[in-house]
């Protein structure tokens, strides 16, 4: 004897097809969902690279003042000429602030650039920049006094930046 076969009735017909509607509305919705998670990401990194450009330029503008921008452009040298000791120490400690603010902003690039925050080119030039820095600045003569102020990837970085300058590393290395 064959087993029967009950015939379908439209009402599963209608489920089975129900189904498969809803599964492609799941996939249409995942695919929606990923898509703005996509534009979301983007948008997080030019809000990122934005922010950081708005904190370079307050930096900037306060080399704007003659005496800021004398004391970042001459560095040492303009310290070192002046006579009276209160003043130089003055001039010493805003110079030393300026550096220790542009370290602290650099470590911040760094920071969203290790989270995946920023661009990979957007980063190459704030590191050039970084590297700028510390090759125009005397940075090395300080630095062993605050790197543990800084993350210790950055502190890493820096390292190597410095002993680069230094001729104690190579470009390739």
């Amino acid at each position: 004897m064959t087993p029967s076969v009950s015939p379908t009735s439209g009402w599963e017909k209608a489920s089975t097809i129900a189904q498969w509607f809803q599964a492609l509305a799941v996939v249409i919705s995942l695919i929606f969902i990923a898509s703005q998670l996509q534009q979301q990401a983007k948008l997080q990194s030019a809000s990122n690279v934005q922010s950081l450009a708005e904190l370079m330029t307050s930096l900037n503008l306060r080399l704007t003042e003659p005496h800021q921008a004398a004391l970042w452009e001459f560095g040492v040298d303009e310290i070192n000429k002046t006579a009276d000791p209160r003043e130089r120490a003055i001039k010493e400690s805003e110079y030393l602030t300026l550096l220790a603010t542009f370290l602290i902003f650099y470590e911040n690039v760094y920071s969203q650039y290790q989270e995946g925050l920023l661009k990979k080119n957007i980063y190459l030039g704030w590191d050039r920049d970084l590297e700028l820095l510390i090759r125009d600045h005397p940075i090395e003569k300080y630095w062993d006094d605050w790197k543990d102020a800084y993350q210790e990837d950055f502190r890493k970085h820096v390292d190597t930046i410095v002993m680069r300058k230094l001729g104690a590393v190579t470009p390739s290395s």
